[in-house]
């Protein structure tokens, strides 16, 4: 868009500038220079004029442009981090979900060891095997 604004403002004023207007042409072609250089004048300065506010429009174009672009990539970071905290809350929720389910069944485990120690009434020593007794 830049680059397309900047060409057609460059060759507006080109074609503005080195264009003459018909009554510079019959001027010229009727043998009148004073008359011919007076319209070419007037054609120089009009051109210039147009170059002038074509450049302006171009650099409106441009000033736009860096505005449009500027605001995008503030929203994208702002979604970017928004996007982290929101991952980094979820992967939080879910470790603590995980312990909390581990401490459960670890507690149920030990639960059911102490109920199994509770009625059984075998001796543990005569149970372990040689090799694993220290």
């Amino acid at each position: 868009m830049l680059k397309r604004n900047l060409v057609l403002a460059t060759l507006l004023a080109t074609l503005s500038i080195t264009a003459c207007s018909k009554k510079t042409e019959e001027a010229a072609a009727n043998g009148q220079p004073e008359a011919a250089a007076s319209a070419a004048g007037q054609d120089i300065k009009d051109a210039t004029a147009s170059a002038a506010s074509a450049t302006a429009n171009a650099g409106d174009a441009v000033a736009s442009a860096a505005t449009t672009g500027a605001a995008v990539a503030q929203g994208a970071a702002i979604n970017a981090t928004e996007a982290v905290a929101n991952g980094a809350a979820q992967a939080t929720e879910n470790v603590a979900s995980a312990v909390a389910t581990g401490a459960a069944n670890v507690a149920q485990g030990a639960e059911a060891v102490k109920n199994d120690a509770a009625n059984s009434n075998t001796d543990i020593q005569t149970t372990v095997p040689e090799k694993q007794k220290y």
